[in-house]
């Protein structure tokens, strides 16, 4: 992986529900984010209360991703729920727990000295104990020194 921009978008899938019902459809993306850099990297994924996805690295600042919601803002609280699958966040809002979206949500890796990974398993629901979840996505971060 190179900067920001180079993603790997193989076997990219989003489940989005509701929109043929005529209610909110919902996105979250498979996808890799990376952050390289001399001395220091760190990137983090967020889900921002106004309903979009987000990341940031050191070397590349703040970037919108996508709607995590359409129409947005959200008219009602929905929950995330981030579970490593491999490797781990350096910081970040709790794992494993359903979290509601009134708060903007984010889980930050750092490199700690070396490059690091973790991949990570992001759900959405309807209901805080996530029995109708409406998008999964399996996703990585990369923080690399060069």
């Amino acid at each position: 992986m190179g900067r920001y921009g180079e993603r790997d978008m193989t076997g990219v899938t989003a489940i989005m529900a509701g929109a043929s019902a005529g209610g909110p459809s919902f996105r979250l993306d498979v996808d890799t984010y990376s952050d390289n850099g001399i001395g220091a990297a760190s990137v983090s994924w967020e889900l921002v209360t106004n309903g979009t996805v987000a990341v940031e690295g050191t070397n590349f600042g703040q970037i919108d991703l996508y709607d995590w919601i359409t129409p947005k803002p959200p008219a009602a609280t929905y929950y995330i729920r981030v579970s490593p699958t491999s490797g781990g966040f350096s910081s970040g809002a709790a794992i494993n727990t359903w979290l509601a979206t009134t708060s903007n949500r984010a889980w930050v890796l750092d490199d700690g000295g070396s490059s690091q990974s973790v991949t990570f398993t992001a759900q959405l629901a309807t209901d805080s104990g996530g029995t109708n979840v409406v998008a999964s996505a399996s996703i990585q971060l990369i923080a690399t020194i060069l």
